[in-house]
C-alpha cells in the first residue's frame, strides 16, 4: 500500500505504508519532544521519530517536509538534517 502526498516544492513520490503508519502515529500524538529526557522516561513520539529516520527513505523525507502536520514536517526536516542530506533544507524551510 502506498500513499502521496503533494507539495509545491517537490514531486509527488510514494510513501510506504510502513512510513505512512509511523506519520500517522506522530500525528495522533501532535506533539514535538526532544530527546533531552531522563533515561528512566520513554517517549513514544521519540520513538517515533527514531522509527522514521531509520526507515523513511530521503525521498519520503522530503516529501514530508511538504505535510499538513507541523509535527511530521518538523521531524521529516530533523531526520534530513541528520542524516546530513544533500537536499537544501534552508531552501526548503524559507517555504514556510
Amino acid at each position: 500500500m502506498f500513499f502521496t502526498y503533494s507539495v509545491s516544492h517537490s514531486q509527488n513520490i510514494k510513501i510506504t505504508s510502513k512510513t505512512n503508519s509511523i506519520v500517522n502515529d506522530l500525528q495522533k500524538a501532535n506533539t514535538y519532544e526532544t530527546a533531552f529526557l531522563s533515561k528512566e522516561t520513554k517517549s513514544k513520539q521519540i520513538e517515533n521519530y527514531n522509527l522514521l529516520k531509520t526507515t523513511a527513505s530521503d525521498n519520503e523525507l522530503r516529501q514530508l517536509t511538504g505535510h499538513k502536520n507541523g509535527v511530521v514536517r518538523v521531524y521529516s526536516f530533523m531526520a534530513l538534517s541528520e542524516r546530513q542530506s544533500t537536499f537544501s533544507l534552508e531552501k526548503c524551510i524559507s517555504k514556510y
